[in-house]
């Protein structure tokens, strides 16, 4: 995850980042982690690792169809929760509340320890 040195440094990253990936921030975070009104979809990005830390996503987050070995970076929380065919072998790091599904198959899981604590 990258380090920033100052929190203006970290909100100009944040606005390229949203304005790649085409989402609205609604928050930067004294965290240095971002809110997101709508869904973030990182889907089929060729994606290592997720590029910036998210705090709450009111929508969905798909980062399904990426090569991630990590989920570092995802929300904390999030309406619809994918990290589909990945090369994940944990779910440590995903969403702690789901409201509605989490789909997470078709990675080298060996167990489900890190799983979302709520699923609606």
């Amino acid at each position: 995850m990258k380090t920033f040195k100052s929190f203006e440094e970290f909100k100009k990253y944040a606005d390229r980042i949203a304005k790649k990936y085409k989402f609205i921030i609604s928050k930067y975070n004294e965290d240095y982690s971002i809110d997101v009104e709508g869904n973030v979809i990182l889907y089929s990005k060729k994606l290592t690792e997720i590029p910036i830390q998210f705090n709450k996503v009111v929508g969905d987050f798909d980062c399904g169809f990426n090569k991630l070995t990590s989920l570092e970076g995802c929300p904390r929380a999030a309406e619809d929760f994918c990290c589909t065919h990945n090369q994940l072998t944990s779910l440590k790091g995903c969403p702690g509340y789901t409201k509605k599904s989490f789909y997470c198959g078709l990675n080298y899981l060996t167990s489900f320890e890190g799983i979302s604590k709520n699923i609606g």
